[in-house]
C-alpha cells in the first residue's frame, strides 16, 4: 500500500513538472503604443509600407490590409527575438510570428503588435507550432520590434526625401 501511494505521488509530481506551460491570452500577447511622428500621414503610410515590404520575405503574402483612405496597414511578420526564454527550450534566439496593425492619423501612428506564436523545427518530426507563454519576454521582444519599426520609418522617410 505504501509503495502504491509513493508511486502515485511520483507520477503526479512528474506529470505536473512536464506539463506544457499555458498559452497567454490575446490581451497578454498584445502591445499597443501611440507615437508622434514628424511626417504627414501620406509619407508615414508610404514609409511604413516600404519598410514592411523590404523586411518581409513575401510582402504580397504578408501584408493583409493596405488601405490609405482608412489609414491602416495590417501585416503578418516574423521577427527574431534575441535571448528569448520560453517553455522548456531555455534561453534562445526565437523567430516569433507577429500581427502588426498600423493605424495612421496626421502626425500620429498607432502600433499594435500581437505575438502569434513561433515554429520549432524538430528535424525528422517536422515543424511544430508553439504558443506564446512568457509575458515578460514577449513584451521585451515587442518593444524591440516597435523600436525597429520606428527606426525603419525614419530611415525610409529620409530615402523618400532624396
Amino acid at each position: 500500500m505504501k509503495s502504491i501511494s509513493l508511486l502515485s505521488l511520483v507520477l503526479l509530481v512528474s506529470s505536473c513538472a512536464t506539463a506544457p506551460p499555458k498559452a497567454l491570452s490575446i490581451q497578454d500577447r498584445t502591445f499597443t503604443e501611440i507615437k508622434n511622428v514628424e511626417s504627414n500621414q501620406k509619407d508615414t503610410f508610404n514609409s511604413a509600407l516600404s519598410f514592411l515590404s523590404k523586411n518581409m520575405k513575401n510582402s504580397n503574402h504578408s501584408i493583409k490590409v493596405k488601405d490609405f483612405k482608412a489609414g491602416k496597414i495590417v501585416a503578418k511578420i516574423n521577427y527574431k527575438c534575441m535571448q528569448y526564454v520560453d517553455g522548456p527550450f531555455g534561453l534562445v534566439d526565437r523567430d516569433v510570428d507577429f500581427t502588426v496593425d498600423l493605424s495612421f492619423k496626421p502626425k500620429r501612428l498607432r502600433v499594435e503588435l500581437v505575438a502569434d506564436g513561433f515554429k520549432l523545427d524538430l528535424g525528422q518530426y517536422g515543424v511544430q507550432d508553439y504558443p506564446i507563454t512568457n509575458k515578460t519576454n514577449t513584451e521585451k521582444c515587442q518593444k524591440s520590434l516597435l523600436s525597429s519599426i520606428m527606426e525603419g520609418l525614419k530611415t525610409e522617410s529620409k530615402k523618400e526625401d532624396w
